[in-house]
């Protein structure tokens, strides 16, 4: 299995070392490269078959996504790679071109091993770059491949707001990825202990690359300008026994991290 991983440009190699150390906990085969194709933010890992035994010593097989959703402290995405590819040229290319180089090459990938016809699925696309096309016209264009490849075998179901199988269409320069979003529509780095909206608060991947930065050793953890306290609270998330101390200008921040 394949999965492509975003995280936050420039602490890459953070998350490939977060991954490599989850990877290695499941024991089995493994390899994480950190920018696949050059694209920033972006961290591969290949990982072959994890099993577990449950409670009536039944051999299961383990689901990585679901293992690296809920374990990593530093991505935002968990993508099953269906494929990818890169397009020379593709953003000086006029738009009908363009679309049709990615039309062609989704139309060929095997998407029916994804989805079973009676699920519904939605594209969601992500695009960087100075392209003459548009996000929308990556989705749209994408989501016609899908559906025609998939009515080949039944009755595909789109359902844009609720969908049961999430493809995710990135562009991002030249490079093109294709995969299945097991994260879902709200990334991972919008915790769900945050009750108060900071104007400028860190993202949680951020605030746990700066703890690794930190290299805190178990005694008192102080941050100086902790704002609404992102780098405290995934500290102490984290399981850190130290004391951890926050210091703020304003009042209101204070509370909002308390």
């Amino acid at each position: 299995m394949r999965f492509l991983l975003t995280t936050s440009k420039g602490i890459e190699d953070l998350a490939k070392s977060e991954v490599e150390n989850l990877l290695s906990q499941l024991g089995v085969p493994f390899r994480v490269e950190e920018r696949p194709l050059g694209v920033e933010g972006r961290v591969l890992a290949e990982v072959d078959g994890a099993y577990y035994t449950d409670e009536k010593g039944r051999k299961r097989e383990l689901s990585v996504s679901t293992y690296l959703n809920e374990r990593s402290r530093l991505l935002h995405r968990v993508i099953m790679e269906i494929a990818s590819e890169r397009f020379e040229g593709i953003e000086e290319n006029e738009p009908e071109v363009a679309l049709k180089r990615i039309e062609d090459f989704v139309s060929g990938l095997p998407v029916e091993r994804y989805v079973k016809t009676s699920e519904s699925f939605a594209v969601r696309p992500f695009r960087k770059g100075e392209h003459k096309i548009t996000s929308l016209d990556i989705s749209r264009t994408v989501g016609k491949a899908i559906f025609d490849r998939l009515s080949r075998f039944g009755t595909p179901r789109v359902n844009l707001d609720h969908p049961a199988v999430i493809f995710r269409a990135e562009l991002v320069g030249d490079v093109f990825f294709l995969g299945i979003d097991t994260t879902g529509d709200s990334s991972l780095h919008k915790r769900p202990w945050r009750v108060y909206n900071h104007p400028a608060h860190l993202k949680a991947s951020i605030a746990n690359a700066l703890i690794e930065l930190a290299e805190p050793d178990g005694g008192p953890f102080i941050d100086p300008f902790c704002g609404s306290g992102t780098i405290l609270i995934e500290l102490a998330l984290g399981g850190y026994e130290g004391r951890i101390i926050g210091v703020e200008k304003y009042r209101k921040h204070i509370r909002g991290a308390e």
